[in-house]
């Protein structure tokens, strides 16, 4: 079933399994977590976000070639694998990885595009030479830890 740009999705069957974006969607809202382990994987297909997500600690985020986008924030404290494809190109949208998220970086092409990535986790990146930041609404920061 591929959503509408009006839907708020949520992904909370029981259970660990991957869900494939292997259409273009777009949604409004996007809420992940259950008991298990739900991945999301985006390899050559984007997904659209309007408004946000919340997306629980056991959530995996694999991006391997395709694209998250769209104008809405989203708050992670599960893991984020970036290893090809790109965050932003529309929308201005945001990414915060939460205190006990992780976000790792490594592997193929990735871009950044109007778009803003917030490490308040753990973050592992190698392979820099393959990380591309373009347009003056690119952000990656670092948020201090709190105490």
């Amino acid at each position: 079933v591929v959503p509408v740009a009006t839907d708020t999705v949520f992904i909370d069957a029981v259970g660990t399994y991957t869900v494939n974006v292997d259409v273009n969607a777009t949604v409004e809202f996007l809420n992940i977590g259950a008991t298990g382990s739900q991945t999301l994987s985006l390899v050559t297909n984007a997904l659209t976000i309007n408004t946000g997500g919340v997306w629980a600690t056991n959530t995996i985020l694999n991006i391997g070639g395709g694209s998250l986008r769209g104008p809405g924030a989203v708050i992670t404290s599960g893991t984020v694998n970036w290893t090809a494809g790109e965050f932003g190109n529309t929308g201005n949208g945001s990414l915060t990885i939460s205190n006990g998220g992780t976000l790792a970086i490594a592997g193929g092409t990735k871009n950044l595009r109007a778009y803003t990535l917030s490490l308040n986790g753990t973050g592992v990146w190698t392979d820099r030479k393959s990380t591309r930041l373009n347009s003056s609404h690119t952000d990656i920061s670092r948020m201090p830890s709190s105490a």
